[in-house]
Formats: structure tokens, C-alpha cells, sequence
């Protein structure tokens, strides 16, 4: 059941997956206020590990604090070089990697190497920038704004649904956040349809039976949160019938639905009986974008040798399956993008029933960023 019962029209124009202004105002009004998924819990198990990441320019480092996670600026504030270079690692001190000045979680200085001679000198002259981290179950979040919602009241109706789907009852085997050629809107847009599986993803997606509109629900929240579920409990074909036994060998129950949370502009969330995937698109230019995946398998609470032997052949399955379809996506991003770069369009830009999401979203894109030269929002045609 879809919210519509017509097509529509393409809002936006090929300009806006194209343009500089575009971007700086989607920067301004969507990204710069949002609250933005750059890793799990997983990636920083122990004290002292630490990642960075470019976050819209912003250069972050997210560190385990004795198990509290805590992101800053990664720039020291003794001569404003990175504290590291380094992508990721573990160090028993937070420490710069130019003087060594140290700091604690609270971002204040520790130790000074030689601090006499920085005399007169007072606690709480400089520190280091620190931005709002807060959780969903593994996923971390992190926030450029001292104001605004919590991470609670920005994910809304999603929030609940998205600690459940990564809980301590999922364990994290993939990871990725490869920069794409493309405009970031195809690529969150790709994710919002199935229209293109049969085409694109012939040998690992379209293998699999689609979910029938009589089984398909989408649900347009709010103007910045939809879900599509496809309750999959009659349907029987291998890997769904294989997911079944893997969730009940695990100590679970299948839910035998597909669900996809999606949260404007740019993080969306899967899950389906054995799998958990979560997926962030940030902006870099107007042609390239930064795709960000974290895939989780049911870990269950059952142990024993068959247990193990389902896991692990499950995990080899989805480790095969899904990077092979996300470079499928990616690889469409890129033609998609030099079709809209062509100097001359034909007469269409149509969005089909089954892909109202893209109309949704597209819609969200116009009220929030006050596009120029974008196409007048109407009723489908």
C-alpha cells in the first residue's frame, strides 16, 4: 500500500544535482543543523581507541574515554595543528601529535610539555572544541551545534525502532565509507526505490523475489521520516526460508519483515530477520559524496557449534552480497549524474507509484532549502 494512487512529476531539476549554490544551501539548512551517524560503538571498543572523520569540512576525533565516547575538533589548541592524521588507532593519552599537549574528555588540558613557560597560565584559558554525542543503540551520533534537538527528537518516530535494530543483539562484520563519484541526492534517492533492482542488481538483489505492492507498506511519518515494511511471513524461497532457521538456531523469533526507517536528508536504516544495515550520505562537492555503511548480523543468545556454524556462514553470505550491491548503487550514482550534467534533458522526469519516496524526499529537499529555479511543486500529473 503506497500513500498515492498516480505517479508524479521529478521536482527538482537537473541544476540542482549540479549546482554550487544548491549545495551550500542544502549544507546550510539540511546538514549543518542534523544530527549525523559516523560510526558504531563498535569501531571504538577499547579506552583509548579513537577514529577521525571529515565531517562537512569539520574535522572530528571520536574517542572511548574509560567506555563514554567523546568527539572533538582535531585541531590542538596550543598552535591549531591536527592532533593526528592517523584514520584510526589507540593511545593511552589523548595527546597532539605536534607538542604533545594532553587533554581529558572534557577536552581541557592535562599535561603542557614545559608548562612553566607559559606562564601566566590558567585552567581553562584554551581547550578543545567538544560537539554533542549521544547514541542509538550502537549507532553513533554527532551534532556541529552547541542548540537543537536531542538525538531522541531528531530521529522521532524512528528513534526507538532504531536502538532495538542495533542492540547488543546484533555484532557488527562490515564496514565502509568509500568517497563516490555523484551528487549525495542520487545517491539517498537510489536507496528509496526497488524499481531499479531487477535491472541493476540482476545477480544479487534481483535474485531474490520482490516484495508485491499487497505486501508493501509505506508510511510518510512527518515531512522528515518515512518507513516501507514488506511482511515477508508468507512468502518461501531459499535465503528467506534459510533467514527463518538462522534467527530460531540463534535463540531468536523472525519477524519475517523488511524494514526500511529513512531520515531526511540523509540516514536510512534496513533490517531483515538476520541483517541490520545502517547508511548515511554526506555531501563533499556538488560531484562527490562520502557513502557511509555499518552491516550487522543477528547475534542471538544461543551458543554451541551449530549456532557458531550458522553465524559464520551467514556472515561470509552477507559480506558477499550487500558491498556487491552497494557498488552496483554507486556505480549507477556515477551515470545517473552524468545524464543530469548533459547540456540537454528530454521531455519527462516521471516518479512511479512505487517510487513516491523519491517524490517525498524531493519534496522535503524544496520546503527546507528554498531551491532556485526549481521545479513549482503541484499534484502528479
Amino acid at each position: 500500500m503506497f500513500v498515492s494512487d498516480s505517479h508524479h512529476r521529478h521536482l527538482l531539476t537537473p541544476e540542482q544535482y549540479c549546482g554550487e549554490p544548491q549545495l551550500q544551501a542544502e549544507i546550510q539548512h539540511l546538514f549543518q543543523p542534523a544530527w549525523h551517524f559516523i560510526c558504531t560503538t563498535a569501531d571504538l571498543p577499547n579506552d583509548g581507541d579513537f577514529l577521525t572523520f571529515d565531517l562537512l569540512g569539520t574535522p572530528l576525533i571520536v574517542r572511548n574515554f574509560c567506555g563514554e565516547l567523546h568527539a572533538f575538533l582535531n585541531v590542538c589548541a596550543h598552535r591549531f595543528c591536527r592532533l593526528t592524521g592517523e584514520e584510526s588507532g589507540h593511545s593511552k593519552e589523548f595527546t597532539c601529535q605536534y607538542h604533545g599537549w594532553q587533554y581529558d574528555a572534557n577536552g581541557e588540558t592535562r599535561k603542557i610539555p614545559d608548562a612553566p613557560n607559559f606562564r601566566p597560565f590558567k585552567k581553562g584559558m584554551v581547550g578543545l572544541c567538544k560537539y554533542r554525542l549521544e547514541t542509538a543503540g550502537q549507532l553513533v551520533f554527532v551534532n556541529l551545534n552547541d542548540e537543537g534537538p536531542t538525538l531522541r527528537e531528531y530521529l522521532g518516530p524512528h528513534y526507538e525502532e532504531s536502538c532495538e535494530m542495533f542492540s547488543s543483539q546484533w555484532e557488527q562484520i562490515w564496514s565502509w565509507q568509500p568517497v563516490c563519484q555523484g551528487n549525495w541526492k542520487l545517491a539517498y534517492e537510489i536507496t528509496l526505490e526497488g524499481y531499479h533492482v531487477q535491472t541493476v542488481h540482476p545477480k544479487t538483489l534481483g535474485q531474490f523475489p520482490l516484495a508485491g505492492d499487497d505486501i508493501s507498506t509505506h508510511h510518510l511519518l512527518t515531512d522528515q521520516h518515512s518507513s516501507f515494511r514488506a511482511d515477508r511471513s508468507e512468502d518461501h524461497f531459499a535465503a528467506l526460508d534459510f533467514e527463518r532457521f538462522a534467527v530460531r538456531t540463534c535463540g531468536g523469533i523472525p519477524k519475517c519483515e523488511y524494514t526500511h526507517l529513512n531520515t531526511y536528508p540523509h540516514l536510512g536504516l534496513i533490517s531483515q530477520n538476520v541483517v541490520a544495515i545502517a547508511q548515511s550520505v554526506l555531501p563533499i562537492t556538488t560531484n562527490t559524496y562520502r557513502n557511509l555503511f555499518r552491516m550487522f548480523v543477528y547475534r542471538g543468545n544461543r551458543s554451541g557449534i551449530l549456532p557458531w556454524v550458522t553465524k559464520r556462514f551467514l556472515k561470509s553470505a552477507l559480506c558477499r552480497l550487500w558491498p556487491k550491491t552497494f557498488q552496483e548503487d554507486i556505480d549507477m550514482v556515477t551515470e545517473t549524474q552524468a545524464g543530469l550534467q548533459s547540456p540537454d534533458h528530454p521531455k519527462g522526469g516521471l516518479i512511479s507509484i512505487r517510487e513516491e519516496r523519491v517524490y517525498h524526499f524531493q519534496q522535503f529537499i524544496q520546503q527546507h532549502c528554498r531551491p532556485q529555479n526549481a521545479s513549482e511543486t503541484g499534484n502528479s500529473t
